[in-house]
């Protein structure tokens, strides 16, 4: 079997240590491994995350390796300091132990390499360039848009374009990062099914009541970029029949100005709106599975919108919703877009208006496209590695 690195910022699922990263990206790689096993090929994951003590005055991290469904990890050492100078050296020391690797397994042989996309990896990225190694870069979307550094931008965007192949996940974002045509496909995010458990907890809740209520609900990041204050605050143009779920995660401060706002709407709704807090796993799925409709209302104005791809639309479509979203050219001219409701103005009441559009009497089958999306990836896939 053909060999592939995919590198990347993976967490450690066993709990034995605190190498985390963002659940999105670890759902996102863990589709992209399933994805290159399914095209032959033998996938070990190279996991830049770190265990990040700061109590220390200088502790060493053990690298080590786990196996998660068949698939090797391996977490490199690392240093931690509670004093910002000695990081700065435990990063050195990191680097050169990482290299040595990283030549010794990945250079010089027949193996692929598949990057996923950080502002972290840039001498990894070097690394590979200088020793023309070819390489695909898997890229979500601009970091330097997303936390604001105009200044980072011309730097990220020079890092891409070392890449020999890409994995994109929009059309624009391929426009804007692959100026010399150079072997492309997209995926706008994770083409995973979640069957249908055919279950409804707020029915259950109700213990053989009717519930006629239509429910909505927001999953995802409480940061204001986001979005979830205006799913939030679209509750009050909404009638009686309806109810708002905000599941999230977020700082300390942005979940409690989430219950704040929450608190506030709920005084002048006849719509009802709860946070139902964060949920994983299986109880998330049966958690959505319940509800009726999908909310992403991101802020058409943030920067990054313009090219990234939200990666709760996908989540919700392969659970069976419908999907309420901002009309935007990355959104709108996706592989799903014809399924989704749309709203143009970034407010409570245009976004209450499309909720209200929604029929959930008639027919609808998101699972189907993303079972098509999934089948159509995995034949682009393979024809791209085939070019390296």
């Amino acid at each position: 079997m053909k060999k592939i690195y995919y590198i990347g910022y993976y967490s450690d699922p066993s709990g034995n240590s605190k190498r985390k990263t963002a659940p999105a990206a670890d759902t996102k790689m863990d589709y992209i491994i399933s994805s290159l096993k399914k095209v032959g090929y033998d996938v070990e994951v190279l996991s830049f995350c770190v265990d990040d003590d700061r109590k220390s005055f200088f502790g060493k991290k053990s690298g080590y390796e786990i196996e998660k469904n068949g698939t090797r990890v391996v977490f490199f050492t690392n240093y931690t300091s509670k004093f910002r100078i000695l990081r700065v050296i435990g990063r050195a020391l990191s680097w050169i132990k990482i290299r040595k690797y990283l030549c010794k397994k990945c250079l010089g042989n027949e193996s692929k390499v598949v990057i996923y996309h950080s502002l972290g990896l840039f001498k990894v990225i070097d690394l590979f360039d200088k020793k023309k190694k070819r390489f695909i870069l898997e890229m979500e979307e601009i970091y330097a848009d997303v936390i604001g550094k105009t200044k980072l931008r011309k730097k990220e965007i020079a890092a891409a374009h070392k890449a020999n192949g890409y994995i994109f996940s929009t059309k624009l974002l391929d426009e804007i990062i692959n100026t010399d045509s150079k072997p492309s496909i997209i995926i706008h995010g994770t083409y995973q099914i979640d069957q249908d458990r055919n279950c409804n907890i707020f029915k259950e809740s109700l213990q053989g009541q009717s519930d006629s209520i239509i429910h909505c609900v927001y999953a995802g990041t409480l940061d204001p970029r986001k979005g979830g204050a205006a799913a939030a605050a679209a509750t009050e143009f909404l009638p009686d029949g309806y109810h708002i779920h905000i599941l999230g995660f977020g700082s300390e401060k942005q979940i409690q100005d989430m219950k704040d706002l929450i608190s506030s709407v709920s005084s002048q709704s006849k719509a009802r709106i709860t946070y139902d807090g964060l949920l994983s796993g299986e109880d998330y799925i049966r958690f959505i599975q319940s509800c009726d409709i999908g909310l992403s209302t991101q802020d058409p104005t943030a920067a990054f919108n313009a090219t990234s791809f939200p990666s709760k639309i996908l989540s919700y479509l392969a659970n069976g919703l419908r999907v309420v979203s901002i009309k935007i050219p990355a959104i709108e001219e996706s592989a799903v877009g014809d399924m989704l409701y749309y709203y143009t103005k970034q407010t409570p009441e245009e976004i209450a208006n499309a909720i209200k559009s929604v029929n959930i009497d008639e027919y609808y089958n998101s699972r189907e496209r993303i079972s098509k999306l999934s089948n159509s990836f995995e034949r682009e896939l393979k024809t791209l590695l085939g070019e390296f």
